[in-house]
């Protein structure tokens, strides 16, 4: 085979490197996804013949970016001072999409896009349906953070649902005594997954959920982050008056809502309570031997996610495949010559 043929050869080679490089390359994906359902969440407040509500502020946010853009967002708020909040649903934010996502996520549409050989995308949503301050009904809300990439770069999505209740108890016993029971159930979803050629993949889901209640004006505060043990987890503790401080004890605590899931190894996957239909557990605590004062209740529910992805384009493989084929040829010549 004379020198032109040989070059001939190695430029088929690298050629057909190059389409067989390009041919999978959009299987390439890191795909994250984070979700949250509550509902019939309810706070019962026991041994008080005088429980009054001063004010409530309910908060949503969502974010979403793509790479090479910046984020796209959307907020909402109401309650009892202020901004009203509407009969059903009680609060609602705008679901956010990422620029340049080829699949994009639809208001109030909480199904899970799941990953796709060809579609990039990052998406936001979250609500809250229903609310006991204001139509009575348990409340109920949800949220989902999603993204998925077949493209290099990073991509985040994120959403947040905020509630701030301040509660007055005046006791009308000489004692104090009341109690505050507080309970809901909950879904949460989280799947990390990366499936793709060579590359650098990262893919993590995060969920966060805790509430707080503090004595408004000194007397400390307690906050419970369900975690999925069996282990009373409230943390703090609420001055009780005479009669010692207030206790806080776990009724029911069925699975962790503050848990993370992440995948580095391709190909790679890590889940938690992920289902495609609605599986409810339950959730309480109860407050023991709280004093007459005025409380500020807070909830906070999180949910994020970011994937990252650098697998080397197939125009570049190409080249690397022919160099590679370059510096053979030019090795068997010299081993020729000698």
């Amino acid at each position: 085979m004379n020198g032109f043929r040989k070059l001939k050869a190695v430029a088929a080679a690298a050629g057909a490197c190059a389409a067989l490089m390009a041919a999978p390359s959009a299987q390439a994906y890191v795909y994250g996804m984070s979700h949250l359902n509550v509902d019939n969440l309810t706070i019962v407040i026991n041994n008080d013949a005088n429980t009054n509500i001063n004010s409530f502020v309910f908060g949503l946010s969502n974010s979403a970016t793509m790479p090479g853009s910046g984020p796209v967002s959307s907020s909402a708020s109401c309650g009892s001072i202020g901004t009203a909040c509407g009969a059903s649903p009680v609060l609602d934010a705008t679901a956010v999409n990422g620029t340049g996502s080829t699949l994009t996520r639809t208001e109030n549409d909480f199904s899970f896009l799941g990953t796709s050989g060809v579609h990039s995308y990052s998406g936001a949503d979250s609500i809250i349906k229903t609310a006991t301050l204001v139509n009575g009904t348990p409340t109920s809300t949800e949220q989902i953070a999603e993204a998925l990439l077949n493209t290099n770069g990073i991509a985040q999505a994120n959403t947040n649902i905020q509630s701030t209740t301040t509660i007055t108890l005046t006791l009308v016993v000489e004692n104090d005594g009341a109690e505050i029971l507080l309970g809901f159930r909950a879904d949460p979803d989280q799947h990390s997954e990366i499936n793709g050629l060579p590359g650098i993949y990262s893919a993590q889901t995060g969920m966060g959920v805790s509430f707080s209640l503090s004595r408004n004006g000194g007397g400390g505060s307690t906050s419970w982050a369900p975690d999925g043990t069996n282990t009373n987890n409230c943390t703090g503790t609420i001055s009780g008056g005479a009669n010692g401080n207030s206790n806080c004890f776990e009724v029911t605590d069925q699975e962790n809502l503050n848990t993370n899931t992440g995948a580095s190894t391709n190909p790679g996957s890590d889940s938690y309570s992920y289902d495609a239909g609605v599986q409810f557990s339950n959730f309480g605590i109860l407050l023991t031997n709280v004093r007459g004062g005025t409380y500020t209740l807070t909830l906070r529910a999180d949910t994020s996610v970011i994937i990252a992805r650098e697998v080397p384009e197939p125009t570049s493989l190409a080249l690397i495949g022919l160099a590679l084929a370059g510096l053979g040829f030019s090795a068997k010549r010299r081993r020729q010559s000698v």
